[in-house]
């Protein structure tokens, strides 16, 4: 290692072992320069990594709300498109009518 010199080393020794330190300090520096992200600010790549595992954990131990869940109505499905709609639901009073009136044997055979 030429940048530690002995006690009592020369000029020379001493000169070289100055500009080596000066070399890697400069080395250094120039990559913390490019180790730094410009657009947000003094964050390191390391920062930015660790914020976002870190919201990651948070969102997984805090559930999201239920959504309400939506069945799928289709338009040719009179009976749904009528409950969609909030409608009478025609079918069921037609059932109960003839129930009423005696002709549930009629609807069983069909």
């Amino acid at each position: 290692n030429t940048a530690v010199l002995a006690y009592g080393a020369g000029k020379e020794e001493v000169k070289e072992a100055m500009s080596k330190v000066r070399r890697m300090e400069r080395i250094t520096r120039e990559a913390l320069k490019v180790s730094a992200f410009p657009a947000f600010g003094r964050h390191t790549a390391l920062e930015l990594v660790m914020e976002a595992a870190n919201e990651s954990k948070t969102a997984r131990i805090i559930p999201p709300a239920n959504p309400k869940v939506l069945e799928l109505q289709r338009p040719d499905d009179e009976p749904l498109l009528k409950a969609a709609v909030g409608g009478p639901d025609l079918d069921t009073m037609n059932r109960n009518a003839l129930k009423r009136n005696g002709g549930a044997e009629h609807e069983q055979g069909v």
